[in-house]
């Protein structure tokens, strides 16, 4: 992940304005780039708000 920042799978569902299992499966799917990191996944922010441009909801 490019510039380190990161978010968990909860903060990640929230700014995506989705559930935490619709964020599991964009994260097995490829859609969204992660690590996991110490048993948890971080998810670049970077990916989230790329997807939210994607979605046409990028603020």
């Amino acid at each position: 992940m490019q510039n380190g920042k990161t978010l968990s799978v909860r903060e990640a569902a929230a700014e995506l304005r989705v559930g935490v299992t619709q964020v599991y499966t964009l994260l097995w799917d490829g859609r969204l780039r992660a690590q996991k990191i110490d048993g948890q996944w971080r998810i670049s922010k970077d990916s989230v708000q790329e997807r939210l441009r994607e979605k046409g909801l990028a603020q």
